[in-house]
């Protein structure tokens, strides 16, 4: 019985290998006919056909893998051996499709594989960038110990005794005020009565002419006489920075009131001095106003896009009327808003979202601390060393101390970034239900040095798009030199902020600013002939990593040869 079974269970191998040595033989003889003791069974319709590229091999490996079943009466069946076809003999020396290992195909770093999944490296590059970022702050620890004393920066806003500084910062407020009385008396002239006598018609002219040239005096005073008390007075870097930061930003933005008004002022003249039933001016004048026996007033037509959402336009109010925007509450709104270009109404949100207040204050607390400590325990040492070596060093040296401010120095300026175009912003936006919040679009993405200008501070591009690429674009300049003027007047208002608090005017930001006017040129270029992103942003994020630094050590060499002495930082035992 045992050896029934050992028998029987041979059979399958036995069976497979006769089938194999059958069906090779009615290959090669070329015969359809069926072979001795292996009757061909007809195939039904139902049959399915056989694979012509089968061999003999898969057919073994078939049989040696099938269950009998009862049916077959202890005989195994080989799916396939009774209607096996016709088949060239190089068929047998094809390879198993299933035992396959090969095919045409590009490694994966290949550029024309298509494959672009690294973030495993993008994980090992953030890990050897936190990795190297504690090394060197552990080496920092270990050198000078701890260094960051946030007193001197709570100091600069203790609300005792009032400084040059504080009152030179208040003082601001005294142009704006002045700004909204002169526009109010011009536009009080244009609506009065006046004969139409060239005498009365050339007494309003210069009268008018006069309240013009006080808003010229009153813009030019708001940014110079605070950069002279800075300049002039001793006052502290920091304190001095924020005064002369500020001027700046009260002077972009009385351009801005005084030409928006002007405007339509320009319109109102136009709608006084047509006469009657003249229906001049159309839709900008207010029938309502004028049936009321009230001088004609002008609104100004927003732009679609410009609203923000329909709740947030229905909870602004009613339309705003010139001259009736004229107020102080008006202008004092416009100069706490965080944007730069004026307009006679602007997108409100509904309500203020306390949650959003909280968030974005802890933010702007706890990044302003982490940059002060940056600032003190990191950067400042460095810049003491660098200055140490003296002016006769390397220019490898030199490179090398640029590259290693580089890291802390960028890290700082990110974290800036975030706090004053993020959350700063939003925080002064969200109390004052100031609609816009778009102050930066992603100029990290930028290919090419417009792009970065145009989308890492927007509310600098609407003002100067507004208010100088424009006019001068309808005074019939070339784009090249409005473009070129735009960057002038920008480097201009960088060494302004930069150079006036330290008190060294060596041209070093208007320089490095009107750089980037061949080099967008050349990222320009870059872009047109490969067509790709990017080696561009390669070569923006190279100017900022390198010339950062470099600009830092030049004020701070010019600052050393200033003052004559060195800067105040204590270095374990010593003190450069």
């Amino acid at each position: 019985m045992a050896r029934r079974r050992v028998s029987r269970g041979c059979d399958p191998l036995r069976e497979g290998l006769t089938g194999l040595r059958l069906v090779a033989e009615e290959c090669d003889s070329g015969r359809s006919t069926p072979v001795s003791g292996v009757p061909a069974p007809q195939r039904s319709p139902n049959t399915p056909v056989v694979d012509r590229t089968e061999d003999g091999l898969g057919v073994l490996r078939r049989g040696m893998h099938r269950a009998p079943t009862p049916s077959s009466q202890g005989k195994l069946r080989f799916r396939g051996m009774e209607a096996l076809p016709h088949a060239p003999p190089d068929t047998f020396a094809q390879e198993d499709m299933e035992l396959r290992a090969h095919g045409i195909r590009e490694s994966l770093l290949h550029s024309q594989s298509g494959f672009s999944d690294f973030r495993g490296f993008m994980n090992l590059a953030m890990l050897f960038l936190f990795v190297s970022s504690f090394r060197i702050a552990a080496e920092n620890l270990g050198d000078y110990g701890v260094l960051a004393d946030i007193y001197p920066f709570v100091r600069a806003f203790h609300p005792m005794p009032l400084t040059v500084n504080r009152l030179t910062f208040l003082s601001l407020m005294l142009y704006v005020a002045a700004a909204c009385v002169i526009e109010r008396a011009a536009a009080a002239l244009v609506t009065s009565e006046f004969s139409a006598s060239g005498k009365d018609q050339f007494r309003r002219a210069a009268a008018e002419m006069l309240l013009d040239g006080l808003h010229v005096a009153n813009i030019m005073s708001a940014l110079i006489i605070p950069c002279i008390i800075v300049t002039v007075y001793e006052t502290p870097l920091f304190g001095g920075f924020l005064v002369v930061f500020q001027a700046v930003i009260t002077w972009m933005k009385l351009i801005s009131y005084v030409a928006v008004n002007q405007h339509y002022r320009s319109k109102l003249r136009q709608v006084s001095d047509a006469p009657k039933g003249g229906g001049s001016a159309k839709d900008e004048v207010s029938d309502s106003a004028s049936d009321a026996g009230d001088p004609p007033r002008l609104t100004r037509r927003r732009p679609r896009e410009r609203t923000v959402s329909e709740s947030s336009d229905a909870a602004s109010g009613p339309k705003v009327l010139y001259p009736d925007n004229l107020t102080f509450g008006d202008v004092f709104f416009f100069l706490a808003i965080p944007t730069l270009c004026y307009e006679l109404k602007f997108p409100r949100t509904p309500r203020i979202r306390l949650r959003f207040v909280f968030r974005r204050a802890v933010e702007v607390l706890s990044l302003l601390i982490t940059i002060i400590f940056l600032v003190q325990q990191w950067m400042t040492p460095l810049v003491a060393v660098t200055l140490e070596l003296g002016d006769d060093v390397s220019l490898v040296v030199l490179f090398g101390r640029i590259l290693k401010m580089a890291l802390p120095n960028n890290l700082i300026w990110l974290i800036l970034f975030y706090m004053y175009f993020h959350s700063f912003t939003n925080l002064c936006a969200e109390l004052l239900r100031f609609g816009d919040r778009q102050f930066y679009r992603d100029w990290w993405n930028a290919h090419t040095v417009s792009y970065f200008w145009r989308n890492w501070n927007i509310p600098v591009h609407k003002w100067m798009l507004r208010h100088v690429y424009r006019p001068l674009r309808a005074m019939g300049c070339s784009r090249t030199a409005a473009v070129t003027a735009v960057f002038a007047l920008s480097a201009l208002l960088h060494e302004v902020v930069i150079s006036t608090p330290i008190g060294v005017f060596k041209g070093i930001s208007f320089a490095g600013m009107l750089v980037y006017v061949p080099l967008a040129t050349v990222t320009d270029y870059i872009f047109k002939q490969t067509g790709s992103k990017t080696w561009g942003n390669v070569v923006v994020w190279g100017s900022l990593v390198l010339g950062q630094p470099a600009g830092i050590i030049l004020y701070a060499k010019g600052f050393q040869r200033l003052s004559g002495q060195a800067v105040p930082v204590p270095l374990g035992n010593r003190t450069l």
